[in-house]
């Protein structure tokens, strides 16, 4: 059954919701508040949790959307039943949709079916915690930082964007962090965040980043450079950045149903898949979860997941269709 059905992929029936607020944060990004039809408080979740939003496509499957559910107030223990859930939409001109219809058809008064709250991406350590955020990737780094907050750990919270004008939550986060908050702008500095003096100071330690692919790159580098354990950054990718960098489009070949499909440039695989009613399943769309596997029978594969192995990806030749693409201008799949 795929994520676009009335059930969530592996989990219990999709929750009915009623958008009640919705409410600009920066020029490109919504935030979004969603409430029980029922009145029933719904299901608590953990800092570092998500939703995917279920968006309804005529004559075709849902389109389904991640977004991590966002709470900046140390006093609300979010593992209690919640009155709502909040989450912040960047648009997404180049995406494949999903982010352009929450943005321009979903209003106030509106119902939506989500899925009860996943978390792949745990906040796992008590104290003496660095959190890193990048642009939109602030949402699940902000919750972190309000659960440390609500435990009385300590944690540092570095925060980088390309305008201030885009640094949505600064307030709340000045208010949780105090001065362990650090707000790095490139428009202001001249040049993106540099991390390797980040990862410097103190030594390893548990670090939580969420951002662009680029960032998470230099991250994963940097700990590389200075011999941290391979355990100490967890990271977390989110819509077109877990899609890895761009690439100029490329012919897939479903071997089994003898169709030639075109994977448009930038677009994922996933994506065409479901607009070309191939039933695949799926779940968190970045490169987590490992449910939209697919085999490859020819072609190369540039791979940007992060739960397949080597063998898996070379012996077995399967990639995960969410976020990995071909290397080349033609895949042919097992499907």
């Amino acid at each position: 059954m795929s994520a676009g059905r009335e059930q969530a992929v592996g989990g219990p029936p999709l929750l009915d919701v009623r958008v009640m607020q919705i409410a600009w944060r920066s020029p490109t990004i919504l935030a979004f508040e969603l409430a029980s039809l029922s009145g029933v408080p719904l299901p608590g979740f953990q800092a570092g949790a998500h939703i995917s939003v279920h968006l309804p496509v005529a004559g075709k499957p849902d389109r389904v959307r991640a977004y991590s559910l966002v709470n900046v107030d140390p006093a609300n223990d979010t593992s209690d039943p919640q009155a709502s859930y909040r989450i912040a939409v960047r648009r997404d001109e180049a995406g494949a949709g999903g982010s352009r219809q929450l943005h321009e058809s979903v209003r106030p008064g509106d119902l939506l079916r989500i899925s009860h709250p996943k978390n792949d991406f745990p906040l796992e350590c008590a104290h003496g915690v660095t959190l890193l955020a990048g642009g939109i990737g602030v949402t699940p780094i902000a919750s972190m930082a309000a659960a440390l907050r609500r435990r009385g750990a300590s944690f540092d919270f570095f925060y980088a964007v390309r305008t201030r004008g885009e640094a949505i939550l600064l307030a709340e986060l000045e208010s949780i962090c105090g001065d362990g908050l650090r707000l790095h702008v490139d428009e202001t500095a001249g040049h993106h965040l540099d991390v390797l003096p980040i990862l410097r100071q103190g030594g390893p330690r548990p670090l939580y980043v969420c951002g662009p692919r680029a960032m998470i790159d230099a991250v994963a580098a940097a700990a590389e450079k200075l011999g941290w354990p391979s355990d100490a950054v967890r990271f977390e990718l989110f819509g077109a950045d877990a899609g890895g960098e761009a690439h100029a489009g490329y012919d897939v070949v479903l071997k089994h149903s003898d169709r030639t499909l075109h994977v448009r440039p930038g677009a994922s695989l996933l994506d065409t898949l479901i607009d070309e009613d191939v039933d695949l399943t799926y779940d968190c769309r970045a490169g987590f979860c490992g449910l939209c596997r697919v085999k490859v029978l020819e072609g190369e594969v540039v791979h940007r997941d992060t739960c397949l192995t080597e063998d898996e990806r070379t012996e077995r030749g399967t990639m995960q269709a969410c976020v990995s693409h071909a290397a080349g201008a033609r895949l042919v799949l097992d499907l």
